[in-house]
């Protein structure tokens, strides 16, 4: 299942039209994101106004992290 589709870059670095499902909710929310630092990226989640969503950060997990097991 896909949970987040259609982003597109943009001339500032930034991606955005993209949409991402939330579980939580069942539906899909639209989304942008920006790249703010090498491993660190902000989502941003709103339905119709970018002003009224939630932003996210997301940090890239250290390569040293436990894996688990299959």
């Amino acid at each position: 299942m896909e949970f987040v589709t259609g982003l597109m870059p943009a001339r500032d670095g930034t991606w955005t039209s993209g949409k991402i499902y939330s579980a939580g909710t069942g539906g899909f929310y639209d989304l942008d994101i920006t790249k703010v630092e090498p491993n660190r990226l902000t989502e941003r989640g709103y339905k119709g106004m970018r002003l009224f969503g939630k932003t996210f950060t997301l940090t890239r997990a250290p390569a040293d992290l436990p894996r688990c097991k299959p």
